[in-house]
């Protein structure tokens, strides 16, 4: 079964210890927010980031559905 682009990226994030905990509110008020769960690389979190600001506004709500 193939995944889609929102599974991928919470696939990812759960396999890095990278939880999504917001949308919308600060420090990312345009975005999502997320918590990371002891000690990560940087570029794994700057990938991470990357995948959730590359959301389309059908993806965004699929996120927020699944992942709040």
């Amino acid at each position: 079964m193939k995944l889609s682009k929102v599974e991928k990226i919470l696939k990812f994030g759960l396999e890095n210890n990278l939880e999504i905990v917001s949308y919308g509110l600060a420090p990312n008020p345009n975005g999502f927010c997320y918590e990371r769960h002891g000690k990560q690389d940087e570029r794994v979190e700057k990938y991470f980031w990357q995948q959730l600001e590359s959301l389309n506004k059908n993806e965004i709500e699929e996120m927020k559905r699944i992942a709040l």
